[in-house]
């Protein structure tokens, strides 16, 4: 199930600090959009105290629907 919200503040934590279901925090920036039609968007991934990642993602308008072609700058794990 995907539960879109607003900001990290709104997700229903447990009293360790982790997504409440063994949920994960999928969150994603704002677009950038590039002079050569493409956009860049930031994406990152908290699950629980486990680890997290993060990075850029270039979308491209294919047939209507915009898709990912490739990525952008660094990777960042933790």
């Amino acid at each position: 199930t995907v539960t879109w919200v607003e900001s990290r503040d709104q997700v229903p934590m447990d009293d360790k600090d982790t997504v409440e279901g063994g949920g994960a925090i999928f969150t994603l920036g704002n677009p950038h959009f590039q002079t050569d039609g493409t956009v860049h968007v930031s994406a990152s991934l908290y699950f629980a105290n486990l680890g997290a990642g993060g990075r850029t993602y270039i979308l491209q308008e294919v047939d209507g629907e915009w898709r990912i072609i490739g990525t952008t700058g660094v990777e960042w794990m933790s």
